[in-house]
């Protein structure tokens, strides 16, 4: 039975992995579906990458206790052992070596989620080979479980405004992070012709720069002149403001 447990136990860090890799593209794939965000990543936030490890997890579980249909020992507090080992091996590992370097890069990133995989199993695995626990652990272990998997859905809607759970690119948290780059990219044309963006966390549009004499960017349209002118060019075509506040082509020029 041990020569199983282990069989399966590799397989699943295989199916961990790859799941894991899905699960970072799933959320756009679907177009954003709110479904798809309670189990995959909907931004680059630490917390939502921590997912990549757990809901494969979770699911590779369920596919085990089908398998082994009670015949492993301590099953269900192996897998909440694994499963919870392999998100806090992955914020513990990532901290630690950017805190050094001062930033991240890909390779490591990929690396510390395959490692984190690896040993998650593999003590899932001991404990599997052990004698049998008390079954009060099997029920703490299945209600962690619980917990674990409903944390991951709230969060990705509730998320608690914690660097954890911050989008790095949006500043934002959750699935309201994606909605904020949507934001960020808009711009809006100030009197002097130059653009602004949306600036993060509210959202609000940067303030224009100063300039000396407003009116002045009227000589390049009617349309960027701002309240207060009363006179516009388009083109080589002087027009003035009526007093309903309309423009009228002026001859005089």
């Amino acid at each position: 039975m041990n020569s199983k447990i282990l069989k399966f136990e590799i397989l699943g860090i295989v199916f961990i992995s790859l799941a894991g890799s899905l699960l970072h593209f799933t959320f756009n794939l679907l177009n954003r579906f709110w479904l798809a965000g309670a189990f995959s990543a909907v931004n680059e936030s630490t917390w939502e990458h921590l997912k990549l490890a757990v809901i494969p997890a979770l699911i590779w579980a369920l596919l085990e206790s089908r398998v082994f249909k009670g015949k492993a020992n301590n099953f269900l507090c192996a897998k909440a052992s694994g499963i919870y080992l392999m998100p806090i091996l992955i914020v513990v590992f990532f901290y630690s070596y950017t805190a050094i370097l001062g930033y991240n890069f890909l390779a490591a990133d990929i690396s510390i989620f395959i490692l984190a995989v690896v040993i998650g199993q593999i003590v899932s695995y001991k404990i599997m080979t052990l004698p049998e626990f008390s079954r009060k652990f099997n029920a703490i272990s299945l209600l962690s479980l619980i917990i674990l998997l409903l944390a991951f859905v709230v969060f990705t809607f509730y998320p608690p405004h914690f660097f954890l759970f911050q989008d790095p690119i949006s500043e934002g948290y959750g699935i309201t992070g994606e909605e904020q780059v949507a934001y960020i990219m808009e711009a809006k044309q100030c009197p002097d012709g130059s653009y602004v963006g949306r600036v993060p966390p509210e959202c609000d549009f940067a303030p224009c720069p100063a300039v000396e004499n407003p009116c002045a960017v009227c000589i390049n349209g009617c349309d960027t002149c701002p309240e207060g002118c009363d006179e516009c060019l388009i083109g080589i075509e002087k027009k003035l403001k009526d007093p309903n506040m309309k423009w009228y082509y002026n001859p005089e020029r």
